[in-house]
């Protein structure tokens, strides 16, 4: 113990073997691996730490891991040696989070939690451990009624309403992330307590699954099964003359009229208009399927609609092939969408992926990566000949084509920029002169990310180098001028310790990984301070930490859950809140045991104050919305 306090480490933590025992022990302080040599339990130990005093060497893979001895309380003995570091690590730090509770009330199951993580730690390094794989990639446990959550800390006594996630509940026949059953997941909050439930979708293409085991439609990257080779190519055919999924597995909106009897409804949606289903948010079951009449056509969506100040909500609608891009506005009502521009496809036969959009009042930034998906490859897959990324092939020479499209009827203007790649826009605003559109988006340079969240890339206990794909959040400016050149520059790092010299670096505060930014939607399509957004500790397969991102001082901070894995987190402002970040964030979660909770900070002070844990797991979250109780 004074060897381990003479670098910095804390001397004392709580252990459990034979009722509550104190044992000398130490909290890594640090950015660690390790490789985990021998993992039996020893249930009858109370012995104090044993560790070799030899230097403690710095490790940057759990491949390459030395080790020197450590048994501790009722964590599997196990051969360890450490990296240490200026920093602490997130993972530590809750354990040391758990010690303190445990120690506090004198209770043992604080002290298990604990030696959980740690094992957990053991098994994946900050990446999600086994156990929250097996859930996060597996298949979900339904859970209807509703149960009561064990709460820990203190939630507010103003937040009352639900967090509604959606995301793959099913993955056994599946290859990618984004391709598992649609599987709606809430979590509800009223007076300082919560509920949670969870329950798959009945959609035609679960229901075709359930009879017959096969994946009858086509999902994100998984083809159509059937009973044999010309059976599957019939069903490829079928999805792309029409039969499209209706796997409405990716995210909400508060849209649609509830029908007699229902108290509310929200849609659930995937990127097909044929997946689209007004549901119950608080029984989590469908209500009805949405049907369209309006002529306008499209195969194809995104589920990133924006709401104007009228309430009208702005989306695209995409047809191919020999097509291009509608966008549109539609009623929240009564759904009717009507058509306000049409963009042609600059590869007709090849058209682009979008998955999100910028917008404000005035204007539409449609933002194209050169990242066009292959129409051979979706009817036949790996038949169809080589691509790039999954089913798309990226040509990064043709650049990112810019949209401008004024909302008053004027012409599109388009603009080119030197190529990258994104999923999600935190938000976009013009500038107080009115000469300039913001864009502020998660950047990465190309579409690697597509590769890193196979299912057998997920599912590995191997970290390939530091993980994921690095991304960032920057800001794409738009002139709004009519003589502004239609060169664009490259989006622009928005935290000064991800400027081009620091990329790469351990400076970076988000661990160099930019997902899912969400705002205080009071702001969407105006200027703002605050973003919030996944980030990471390195090396993950998936993000593990949420970011709060303060753009105007190009800072952010991070709450960290390692060997577990986070979802989209949402914004609740507090009733009567005049500051931007005065609420909470709320964050949809699987820990290192691989039960979900969700965590609740305090936007401004960016705090733990509360965790809902729920009593089972969940599979990977994408997106999600808080309904307020007092929303109809």
């Amino acid at each position: 113990a004074s060897q381990l306090s003479a670098v910095g480490l804390p001397r004392q933590v709580a252990a459990y073997a034979h009722g509550l025992a104190t044992v000398t022990a130490s909290v890594a302080t640090t950015h660690f691996k390790v490789t985990a040599e021998s993992r039996d339990l020893d249930k009858h130990s109370g012995r104090s730490l044993r560790m070799n005093s030899r230097a403690i060497t710095l490790q940057r893979s759990r491949r390459n891991a030395a080790a020197s001895t450590h048994e501790f309380g009722l964590i599997p003995a196990t051969t360890w040696r450490r990296t240490v570091s200026s920093r602490r690590t997130a993972s530590m730090q809750r354990f040391r989070v758990a010690w303190q509770r445990s120690t506090a009330a004198g209770a043992v199951s604080g002290t298990k939690e604990a030696a959980t993580m740690v094992s957990a730690y053991l098994d994946a390094g900050p990446s999600p451990s086994k156990a929250a794989r097996n859930i996060l990639n597996g298949v979900g446990t339904e859970q209807y009624p509703e149960v009561e959550a064990a709460v820990e800390g203190k939630l507010p006594n103003w937040l009352s309403g639900t967090l509604l996630t959606n995301g793959g509940g099913d993955y056994s026949r599946m290859n990618h992330q984004y391709d598992g059953f649609a599987f709606v997941s809430k979590v509800r909050v009223s007076g300082g307590k919560a509920w949670g439930a969870q329950r798959f979708l009945q959609t035609k293409a679960y229901k075709e699954y359930k009879q017959t085991g096969l994946v009858r439609y086509r999902e994100f990257y998984k083809q159509p099964e059937g009973s044999g080779i010309f059976d599957s190519i019939k069903q490829a055919f079928s999805s792309m003359a029409g039969a499209i999924t209706d796997n409405a597995s990716v995210a909400f909106a508060p849209m649609g009229t509830p029908p007699p009897g229902v108290k509310r409804v929200v849609m659930a949606m995937t990127e097909t208009p044929n997946g689209q289903y007004l549901i119950d948010p608080d029984d989590v079951s469908i209500v009805q399927k949405v049907q369209y009449d309006d002529g306008v056509p499209g195969q194809l969506t995104t589920v990133h609609g924006h709401q104007l100040s009228d309430g009208q909500y702005l989306n695209l609608m995409r047809k191919f092939p020999n097509g291009g891009t509608y966008v549109i506005k539609q009623d929240p009502k009564t759904l009717r969408r009507t058509e306000v521009a049409y963009i042609p496809d600059r590869r007709p036969n090849t058209p682009s992926w979008i998955h999100d959009f910028g917008s404000t009042d005035n204007y539409v930034a449609i933002v194209e990566p050169p990242c066009y998906m292959s129409l051979q490859s979706m009817l036949f897959g790996q038949l169809a000949g080589s691509v790039t990324h999954l089913f798309m092939n990226w040509i990064p020479e043709d650049q990112v084509k810019v949209y401008l499209v004024p909302l008053n009827g004027g012409a599109v203007r388009i603009f080119s920029c030197p190529s990258f790649f994104f999923m999600h826009v935190g938000n976009c605003f013009e500038s107080p002169d009115g000469r300039t559109l913001y864009v502020d988006l998660a950047v990465y340079d190309d579409p690697d990310i597509l590769l890193d969240l196979t299912l057998d890339n997920l599912r590995s206990a191997t970290v390939q180098g530091e993980g994921m794909s690095r991304s960032y959040y920057k800001r794409l400016a738009i002139p709004l001028t009519e003589d502004a050149d239609a060169q664009l520059q490259a989006p622009q790092p928005i935290l000064h310790a991800q400027q081009q010299q620091h990329q790469g670096s351990s400076q970076d505060p988000m661990g160099g990984y930019c997902e899912f930014p969400v705002i205080n939607f009071k702001h969407w399509g105006k200027p703002y301070r605050y973003a919030y957004s996944h980030g990471a500790v390195r090396p993950t397969t998936q993000g593990n930490a949420i970011s709060k991102i303060d753009v105007q001082d190009g800072t952010a901070k991070m709450w960290t859950n390692t060997g577990g894995a986070v979802g989209e987190p949402a914004f609740v402002a507090r009733p009567g809140a005049k500051a931007e970040d005065d609420g909470v964030v709320v964050v949809p979660a699987v820990g290192a045991d691989g039960n979900s909770f969700m965590a609740v900070l305090d936007a401004h002070s960016w705090k733990e104050i509360a965790r809902v844990k729920l009593p089972y797991g969940t599979p990977h979250r994408f997106h999600g919305m808080w309904v307020p109780d007092n929303v109809k």
